[in-house]
């Protein structure tokens, strides 16, 4: 039996002289391999892309995103992206202060609360200046700006990234697609955090003696939250690459009956099976990228010829 390779294919022929066309096993089992790694990584690069998208949800609507501790008036102000909240301090107070003190929330855009805003800042006093958290302020506007195109690509990554076995090139769509959701999220945790550290400025003279250490702020869960949320983009779009990587490895082609299938249709292998037999290899033209085919001889008609 002699053996030609041609490409990644081996050419077989028997003593009979009877030719046949067929893949070395090693090959074919090391590219099932790939398909079942592919199938794997595609699967743990979409859970954490959904767990950290829904984390991210969650964080858009607390109000823990900035904590203020007034440590005179005993209370904690929560400053989130839409609403703010005021509850009693943890530290221990007098119960018949406790007893009168309750959560109040207030969104931003009440108006309400943007009058009660605007008479405390004409009074001018201390305790008045941790009032200015209660505006829409930038960063709060950066946050959700950047939040709605993180679940844009997110979700639409996800989309390419169930449907890439019918088309191994959408694997770099996917890469992109989460590399971009992963931008979207680290810069609104980025800009949340470095405005955070700043006091609220503004330019009035009544503020001017005012002491910015008398009120401790710092980030909330909510903050946390996302912080959390874009680690798991983040780590998506690195198994996004290992997707990518094995998916074109692979090489494998879907029969279109299903697009969320990450290995070869069983046809696909059964088809294979019928180049072990006997054949002859024909060559449809001289360019090397041309695939060759076998055409199979009909037993029925070997046994009638003379």
């Amino acid at each position: 039996m002699n053996r030609t390779k041609y490409h990644n294919l081996v050419l077989k022929q028997d003593k009979d002289g009877t030719q046949s066309f067929i893949e070395p096993t090693k090959k074919r089992k090391r590219r099932m391999s790939h398909a079942s790694s592919y199938k794997l990584v595609l699967a743990v690069s979409l859970f954490l892309l959904f767990a950290g998208l829904v984390l991210t949800a969650f964080s858009l609507f607390s109000a823990q995103w900035q904590v203020s501790e007034i440590g005179e008036q005993h209370v904690t102000h929560l400053h989130g992206l839409w609403k703010d909240c005021i509850e009693p301090s943890k530290e221990l107070i007098p119960l018949y202060e406790n007893s009168a003190r309750q959560e109040k929330c207030v969104y931003k855009f009440d108006p309400s609360a943007q009058e009660e805003l605007r008479k405390a800042l004409d009074i001018g006093d201390e305790a008045s200046h941790e009032l200015l958290l209660h505006r829409f302020l930038p960063q709060h506007k950066a946050v959700i700006f950047f939040a709605v195109f993180t679940f844009v690509f997110g979700l639409l990554g996800s989309i390419i990234g169930i449907c890439s076995p019918c088309f191994p090139p959408n694997s770099m769509l996917f890469v992109v697609a989460l590399f971009l959701t992963t931008a979207c999220s680290i810069l609104a945790d980025v800009i949340f955090i470095a405005a955070a550290m700043k006091p609220p400025q503004i330019k009035w003279e009544k503020f001017d003696k005012f002491d910015p250490s008398k009120y401790e702020n710092k980030l909330g869960m909510a903050a946390f939250l996302h912080l959390l949320a874009s680690g798991l983009i983040t780590t998506s779009f690195f198994s996004s690459l290992g997707t990518a990587y094995l998916l074109l490895l692979t090489r494998s082609k879907n029969d279109g009956s299903s697009c969320c299938s990450g290995m070869r249709p069983k046809r696909d292998f059964e088809e294979e099976d019928r180049w072990h037999g006997p054949g002859l290899i024909i060559r449809a033209c001289d360019d090397q990228a041309c695939k060759p085919f076998v055409i199979m001889p009909d037993p029925q008609s070997d046994d009638s010829a003379p």
